[in-house]
């Protein structure tokens, strides 16, 4: 099968070149997610030019010969930028964000062409470790031929609404200050400013305790003007970001959650970070934020069925609460590693 690569830079994409950008994700989305509600245009442009400000990106589209405007496959490689404030322990990381092909495609060859865009890149970047998130059987499939690391184990989590206990979570929201007198609960949608700073340093804190068993991969660090950037986006895109945090008397924020409602993916709504920083655990925190989270939804957004959530398979604490709540598996997730100089010796065979 003959075809060509051609770069796709979102930092310079015409209207025409966008358009192109999404017919070819409405093919390959129901591929990837079947079921679930596309996100709108705006949101998915917003989000990419998001990216580069912290991430050198390449992307190139896959076409047939004779079928030049319409990409029948895509891959795309990240490095962080040298200003990231994860950099330093991250700058031997290269990540495959995408490496796919629509279904008719697949088995032809083409994917090993594609490997060799995520080589060089790694190469010319001075890379040593290549990481790439799989969920579909054909990618599972592939990394086990690559003979790739499947480092850590993940499961994305669905929770069905209209099947919740809500008498159980009534009661952890009752529970939570009778256990943490002494703690306040705050929602907000921008971080107020006052205590931007605070809710960075936990924020990183907590997101650098989830397990990243085989992952050869450093901390990752939010900072306050990283933080603004994403609510800026976010809003761009139309969405709703909503974070709830436990505060103690002493000023310190000792316990966060957030969920991100697009209109486009309604009726899901995707939970993301929940945490507690390691002192302030063993009173109920994470169940207390949980529940009142999961309240602020019914209240907020009647029309959402689903809440969407991911997490590794050996973090036990997190998993326990979810699974009391009646959080369902939806699909397996590999985080695969592999060494650069691996994928090399592969592709020389």
């Amino acid at each position: 099968m003959e075809f060509e690569l051609k770069p796709f830079d979102f930092a310079k994409a015409t209207g025409k070149e966008w358009r192109m950008y999404h017919d070819y994700r409405y093919k390959r989305y129901p591929e990837a997610l079947p079921g679930d509600p596309i996100l709108a245009d705006n949101v998915v442009e917003e989000n990419l030019r998001n990216m580069l400000d912290e991430f050198d990106l390449k992307t190139q589209f896959v076409y047939l010969k004779d079928q030049i405007v319409e990409p029948v496959g895509m891959v795309r490689v990240a490095a962080l930028k040298e200003s990231s404030a994860s950099y330093e322990e991250n700058k031997h990381l290269c990540q495959v964000i995408n490496l796919e092909l629509l279904t008719p495609y697949r088995g032809k060859g083409i994917g090993r062409r594609l490997l060799e865009v995520v080589l060089n890149f790694a190469k010319e970047h001075e890379k040593s470790i290549i990481v790439a998130q799989v969920t579909e059987d054909d990618g599972k499939r592939f990394i086990r031929k690559l003979k790739a690391k499947e480092a850590l184990s993940a499961v994305e989590n669905r929770l069905d609404l209209t099947k919740l206990d809500w008498n159980m979570v009534n009661e952890w929201a009752e529970e939570g200050p009778v256990r943490s007198p002494a703690s306040k609960i705050e929602f907000f949608q921008d971080v107020p400013e006052e205590i931007i700073e605070e809710y960075c340093r936990v924020y990183s804190e907590v997101g650098n305790q989830a397990p990243r068993e085989d992952l050869e991969v450093g901390d990752f660090i939010l900072t306050p003007e990283r933080r603004r950037q994403h609510e800026q986006s976010r809003k761009a895109g139309g969405g709703v970001w909503i974070t709830a945090i436990t505060r103690e008397p002493n000023g310190d924020v000792s316990g966060l959650t957030e969920v991100i409602y697009m209109p486009s993916k309604d009726p899901l709504i995707s939970q993301d970070l929940t945490g507690v920083p390691e002192k302030y655990r063993g009173s109920g925190k994470g169940k207390w934020l949980k529940a009142i989270m999961l309240q602020e939804i019914r209240k907020r957004f009647p029309t959402v069925t689903s809440v969407v959530t991911g997490n590794a398979t050996s973090n036990a604490p997190m998993l326990s609460i979810n699974n009391r709540l009646g959080f369902k598996p939806h699909k397996e997730v590999i985080l695969a590693q592999m060494t650069t100089e691996d994928l090399e010796s592969y592709l020389e065979k």
